[in-house]
C-alpha cells in the first residue's frame, strides 16, 4: 500500500535520508454514508479518477460500494457517518 513506510522508503529510495514516521487516526464526519460517498467522487482524486472513465450504470455501482463500506465502517448510530481514517506523516531530508 502507498501508505506504508515500506513503500515510502521504495519511493523516496537514495533521495532521502533521516525518514521519521508519524501514525495517526481521524475521525471524519459526514451526513449519511451516501454523503461519504458522494464527497469522495467529488473531491477525492483518486476515487474521483477512478469513477471518471465508467459508464453511468457502472458509476452508480461503484457508488452503491462506496455507500456499502461507508456503512459497514459506521460508528455513528443517529443516521450520520463516522468513518475513522488512519494517516501516515512523513518527514525526510532530501540529499
Amino acid at each position: 500500500m502507498w501508505g506504508s513506510e515500506e513503500r515510502v522508503n521504495e519511493l523516496l529510495g537514495p533521495g532521502a535520508s533521516d525518514l521519521s514516521f508519524t501514525h495517526g487516526k481521524i475521525t471524519m464526519g459526514f451526513l449519511s454514508p451516501e454523503h461519504y460517498a458522494d464527497f469522495f467522487l467529488t473531491w477525492f482524486g483518486p476515487t474521483h479518477k477512478a469513477a471518471e472513465p465508467l459508464d453511468p450504470d457502472s458509476r452508480d455501482a461503484f457508488r452503491a460500494d462506496i455507500v456499502d463500506v461507508a456503512s459497514r465502517f459506521n460508528r455513528a448510530t443517529d443516521g450520520t457517518a463516522a468513518i475513522e481514517g488512519e494517516y501516515l506523516i512523513v518527514n525526510a531530508t532530501k540529499r
